[in-house]
């Protein structure tokens, strides 16, 4: 018996019904529903005849992606801001020795105690051994005392015990090819020298190492911000469509599509400090959220139309 060709059904997307399924063209490439969804708006509704893990993957690929471009830009400005700081060392802040584990700063006329403070971390020495408190911007916060030092940091670090001076001590004596008699570790000399030596052999893979850390932390921090935005997005999406019995499911689909750019203007907007920084109002805490679920309500209503039934012809 030859087969049948039945006409597409009017049932909405993801709904069960005995009726002859709507026909769905096969998913394209990652890459290609990834440029699909970042240009294309009705992407976004058609996202919700595809399983949720096929608009999952641009997700996903666009959150590692920008993640990675803020990685890079933050390592690049930290590497700088390093080098910086050591070219500049000898013209402003006192000499200082590291010998046997303990940091002898000179006192020197025209010159000053350390106290270097940039917008991603501060470096100071004090002389009393308390731990700094870093604002809450700062990536890292390091204060050097005679006896060790304190590393804190905001929001993943906190401040923590004094530190001895042994294992940079060590590390700086092998880098700077120092011999070592005896197992006893000659003085390192802090100066603009020393520190490009240092930030040039030393820091620079350190801040690689770093970047791919960020990297994946930032991912996992876009990927959750964005499951938040769907969380409140995905019931107004189905509202919307309550006439078609959108399930919530599907409604999810076209919520994800839409989180897939408004990552990429949120990751541009962290790039260029547009987002403002703490603290915040209320306002402008829920704008990141409010601004995805507007732009899902607009993807919910072109659902709308496309899934719809259709408008009966008019009588001639």
């Amino acid at each position: 018996m030859p087969p049948i060709d039945t006409p597409p059904s009017s049932r909405p997307p993801g709904s069960r019904t005995d009726t002859p399924a709507r026909r769905i063209p096969p998913p394209r490439n990652v890459l290609l529903r990834t440029l699909l969804l970042l240009i294309e708006p009705e992407a976004w509704a058609r996202a919700a005849m595809y399983n949720f893990r096929i608009t999952l993957g641009p997700l996903v690929l666009v959150s590692l992606i920008m993640a990675s471009i803020i990685s890079i830009n933050g390592c690049h400005k930290m590497y700088g801001l390093i080098t910086q700081f050591s070219q500049t060392y000898d013209a402003h802040y006192d000499p200082m020795v590291l010998t046997a584990g303990h940091l002898k700063v000179i006192p020197t006329a025209g010159k000053k105690p350390l106290r270097y403070i940039t917008p991603l971390f501060t470096l100071i020495y004090g002389s009393k051994p308390t731990p700094p408190h870093p604002a809450s911007h700062t990536l890292l916060s390091i204060k050097l005392t005679p006896d060790g030092y304190f590393i804190a940091g905001s929001p993943f670090l906190s401040p923590t015990k004094l530190q001895p001076y042994k294992t940079w001590h060590q590390m700086f004596a092998r880098v700077l090819a120092l011999p070592i008699k005896g197992g006893k570790l000659p003085p390192v000399t802090i100066s603009s020298q020393t520190l490009l030596l240092i930030t040039r052999r030393l820091f620079f893979y350190m801040v690689i190492i770093g970047g791919m850390i960020l990297a994946l932390l930032g991912t996992t921090g876009m990927l959750l911000w964005a499951a938040i935005g769907m969380v409140f997005a995905a019931p107004i999406v189905a509202l919307v469509n309550l006439e078609l019995r959108m399930p919530l499911r599907v409604a999810y689909r076209i919520a994800c599509a839409v989180m897939v750019p408004m990552t990429v203007v949120r990751a541009v907007l962290l790039i260029y400090n547009v987002l403002p920084s703490e603290p915040r109002t209320f306002t402008q805490e829920m704008l990141p959220f409010l601004v995805p679920v507007g732009v899902s309500v607009w993807a919910a209503f072109m659902a709308r139309k496309m899934y719809g039934p259709a408008k009966p012809a008019p009588p001639r």
